[in-house]
């Protein structure tokens, strides 16, 4: 049977009209919330907005209407850090709440989803990124993509400033990661995909850290389907692959997918297409679907079943390694995301070597950055410059040396000696045996006293 048939879906451009609808509710709320003066959200006392761009955003586009209450024309992004509540895990969430480019629900998709968080231990970073027409959206009834994905550009600055101020937020910077909900859902799967991409230039030390993120919660996502915008009626449903702009491979990091069945805005192909794009390239992935639930339901489906899906969540995140009641490991952020909390005696200075990747068929570069304070280590690609997979639990015993890949998996160990560190190991694939790969020689790039 037709997955659309029987349940009482919308089709595209009734479901897009609503799309617009919920959209001039948000700003019609606004009106009554703030007396008709439409205030520009503001956080509750005790916590504060702060910009994420040192001065203009790059890109930024004209923009004469002023910030209005639910967030709207919003020109100057901010970032609020909401602190955890008893016992701190040492993982920190950046929050994209939906609104389908236009606007945001800063309360249901925002604040609300902090406090389920904070509640948990874990530190809560809400994103009021631009809009309007910062991603793809709907224009006059027609699909339009900007020609620079400015949400994009925000939501990469503040993974890269979360992990700049890791320490003096209590963070882990190996446990850094998203979840958005609708656009925002879109948003947290562009961001998951095209970390290895630089979306603007650097504006100061915290871009040259990593924007990927550890982990990602994807909240029924739009603007992932490729016939999304086409009649229900003619439409291929079993076709479910992506846009063009979202690119999955083996590196997209584990990810919880969220969906309800019969949402009539975005339906319920989105999460089904993203699912299978991680699953074929191996990626780590969970989906979960509710009959019931529609669009936009957050944490307010009081009385139906998915009410539920924070605890799948939590399971999730503990699974994953990510949610725990410990506090973090001691780690120095200023090294990066591949961060070890000790020196490793011997490899003062900064290593650099070829790896011969069978697997990906494609030369990568071991990064390891080190000195009296500790040790940083990052795999990257020559050809994609900001690649930047960490590298974790990098660690000598006596001339031997090892480390591991998280996003992958795989492990690494070799030996140091005067000619330079020699490594081999197996980059893991999912569904199919480990594949060799080595380094043949690891010289110093710029050596230690």
């Amino acid at each position: 049977m037709n997955r659309a048939q029987g349940r009482g879906r919308p089709d595209p451009p009734q479901s897009r009209r609503l799309a617009v609808a919920l959209a001039a509710v948000f700003g019609a709320v606004c009106a009554v919330a703030s007396g008709a003066r439409a205030d520009p959200w503001q956080p509750s006392p005790g916590h504060e907005q702060t910009p994420i761009w040192p001065g203009t955003p790059p890109d930024a586009a004209p923009n004469t209407n002023p910030e209005a209450c639910c967030a709207t024309s919003v020109s100057r992004p901010t970032m609020t850090v909401y602190a955890p509540q008893g016992a701190n895990t040492g993982a920190a969430v950046v929050v994209f709440p939906g609104g389908g480019y236009q606007v945001l629900a800063m309360d249901l998709e925002g604040t609300e989803i902090c406090d389920w968080l904070v509640s948990r231990g874990i530190t809560c970073v809400l994103l009021k990124y631009r809009v309007p027409n910062s991603g793809p959206t709907m224009l006059g009834g027609h699909r339009y993509y900007p020609p620079v994905q400015t949400a994009l550009q925000d939501a990469q600055r503040t993974l890269r400033l979360v992990r700049r101020h890791a320490a003096a937020w209590h963070v882990d910077p190996h446990r850094v990661g998203v979840i958005g909900f609708s656009a925002g859902g879109h948003l947290a799967a562009a961001v998951s995909t095209r970390f290895a991409e630089r979306t603007y230039p650097p504006v100061d030390a915290a871009d040259a850290l990593s924007s990927r993120p550890d982990f990602a919660m994807v909240v029924y996502p739009g603007h992932l389907w490729i016939h999304e915008d086409e009649d229900r009626a003619t439409r291929n449903q079993e076709d479910l692959r992506l846009r063009a702009d979202i690119r999955v491979t083996a590196e997209t990091p584990p990810t919880f997918v969220l969906h309800a069945e019969n949402d009539g805005v975005d339906t319920v192909e989105q999460s089904l297409a993203y699912y299978v794009a991680l699953q074929r390239a191996g990626a780590p992935a969970e989906l979960h679907l509710y009959a019931q639930g529609g669009h936009a339901f957050g944490l307010r489906a009081t009385n139906l079943p998915v009410r539920h899906w924070t605890e799948l969540a939590e399971q999730w995140l503990r699974a994953i390694g990510m949610f725990g009641t410990q506090e973090p490991r001691p780690f120095r952020s200023a090294a990066g995301a591949g961060a070890s909390p000790v020196p490793v005696p011997g490899l003062d200075g900064t290593w650099e070597g070829a790896l011969d990747d069978q697997a990906t068929d494609r030369g990568l570069v071991l990064h390891i950055s080190s000195d009296a304070t500790g040790t940083s280590a990052t795999l990257d690609s020559p050809d994609r410059p900001a690649f930047g997979l960490p590298i974790q639990r990098l660690r000598r015993d006596g001339q031997h040396v090892e480390f591991t890949l998280p996003a992958t998996g795989s492990r690494y160990a070799g030996t140091l000696s005067a000619d330079g560190l020699t490594l081999s190991g197996a980059w893991a694939r999912a569904g199919g045996p480990p594949r060799p790969s080595s380094f043949a020689r690891a010289l110093p790039a710029r050596p230690g006293p």
